[in-house]
């Protein structure tokens, strides 16, 4: 898996890229463009961005606001978000961890 993400810290924009495919890829799908997505949302946000949502979903820290305003009604959106943020929480580490150069293969 380090080889693929980060080439064991040698090419640690390999994360970067993979971070944009998802993200990407999630807001296509929370966009509609595989079929209809509900969503839930709350009184402040009545508007969705699905980039937005899916960029906010994805980085650990940063809190954009959408993510917590707005939940999937279905399962299969649903699952795509918990698989965004798990792959977020481990790209921005790899991608930490090749940055810093903590990652190497001796």
């Amino acid at each position: 898996m380090l080889d693929k993400t980060i080439a064991y810290g040698y090419r640690p924009y390999r994360a970067f890229v993979w971070a944009i495919v998802v993200i990407v890829a999630c807001a296509a799908v929370f966009a509609g463009c595989l079929g209809a997505v509900e969503f839930a949302h709350d009184d402040k946000h009545t508007h969705l961005y699905p980039i937005v949502y899916s960029f906010d979903a994805f980085l650990p820290i940063v809190d954009l606001g959408q993510a917590d305003s707005h939940t999937p009604k279905e399962l299969a959106p649903h699952i795509v978000l918990w698989v965004e943020i798990c792959l977020g929480w481990l790209l921005t580490t790899l991608g930490v961890l090749g940055v810093t150069g903590i990652v190497r293969k001796e």
